[in-house]
């Protein structure tokens, strides 16, 4: 059968880039053709060397966090846990922190939506969608090798986690062209006013990929879910394989852990920081916060202590904020607070 690698790549800055090329070296030993989509025009010419065609799409489709305001207030399906919508934290005083955050699902969706749909005008039979930050191990690319083989007796093949609901992985996963054309892709939303009347539980990427892909498609014959949590994915592609080098969820900075958010109870702005599972090595942290350039506040956390920090702030002028060597700063509005998030 005639397959493919399709590879979904953000290579707008060196280290993105590196890693990805790094990716397509590897996969390039399984002597199929790839098709690369890039979100930017800018692209390395060395991805030009392992692509058989290259698709740019510059548009940027977005969720907005006015987006996630709104749909904080649905009833959710019952299947689906409300804080898949956004990032939920309890503070030292017991509070629930809820960050929202602009994100680019509705982009993910569309660019695999026609990186498939490509595949299957060129006449390949079966494919593999990847991620550009991933790195397979020889051990790994024997493995996705025997995947491929195995593929020719099935429609899909998908790795899965039990999280708060089960769960598709979104990095990777193995498809059957005929059997996406006939009974997944058009299931994949155009825009946001699709999601925005039909999918309320769409804010978690995965679980929309588990809805979607598997338990509302009719046809579910021929289709193998392999578990992430009793296979890990060291377990099944090697030790020296790596998933998700680029974790932005973890970036201290992301609006998800580090933002001003609006304190329902004390009806006021308040400055909220969520040191779990960051990318910061230290278990000290020396924090500052400065306005309009002067020092108002400084201490030493102990982030073992308290990994989830809230405190008011007055939001008129320029607030900095910086821990050790990590800085972000701050002009809002009221509007623009409540757009960031609550406590409550």
């Amino acid at each position: 059968m005639k397959s493919v690698i399709l590879f979904l790549t953000s290579a707008s800055n060196l280290e993105r880039t590196e890693l990805a090329l790094k990716n397509l070296s590897q996969l390039s030993k399984l002597n199929k053709d790839i098709i690369i989509l890039s979100t930017t025009s800018k692209l390395d010419k060395r991805f030009y060397t392992f692509a058989k065609n290259v698709i740019i799409d510059e548009n940027r489709n977005t969720f907005s966090k006015k987006l996630y305001q709104k749909i904080n207030t649905y009833n959710a399906p019952a299947y689906t846990p409300k804080n898949i919508i956004s990032t939920e934290v309890i503070n030292n005083n017991n509070l629930q922190v809820t960050f929202f955050s602009e994100t680019n699902y509705l982009n993910v969706f569309k660019n695999t939506k026609n990186l498939i749909t490509y595949a299957i005008s060129q006449n390949y039979d079966n494919f593999m969608f990847i991620e550009d930050d991933h790195y397979f191990s020889d051990i790994g690319i024997k493995r996705v090798k025997e995947y491929f083989e195995e593929l020719n007796k099935l429609n899909a093949i998908y790795f899965s986690n039990m999280w708060e609901h089960k769960v598709l992985r979104s990095h990777f996963w193995f498809g059957n062209c005929k059997y996406f054309e006939e009974s997944v892709i058009n299931n994949f939303p155009e825009s946001i006013d699709d999601i925005n009347s039909a999918y309320p539980y769409f804010g978690m990427y995965e679980l929309f990929l588990y809805i979607k892909m598997y338990e509302c498609v009719y046809n579910k014959d021929r289709v193998k879910i392999v578990s992430m949590d009793e296979n890990p994915f060291e377990k099944l592609f090697g030790q020296d394989s790596r998933l998700n080098q680029i974790d932005y969820v973890k970036d201290i900075l992301n609006d998800i852990n580090l933002n001003i958010l609006y304190n329902n109870i004390e009806q006021s702005p308040n400055l909220c920081i969520n040191f779990k599972d960051t990318n910061l090595d230290n278990q000290y942290v020396d924090f500052k916060i400065y306005k309009d350039d002067k020092i108002i506040s400084t201490r030493i956390v102990n982030t073992n202590i308290e990994k989830v920090i809230t405190c008011p702030i007055s939001i008129d002028g320029t607030i900095k904020i910086q821990l050790n060597l990590f800085t972000k700063s701050f002009k809002l509005s009221l509007n623009d607070v409540l757009l960031n998030g609550t406590l409550s």
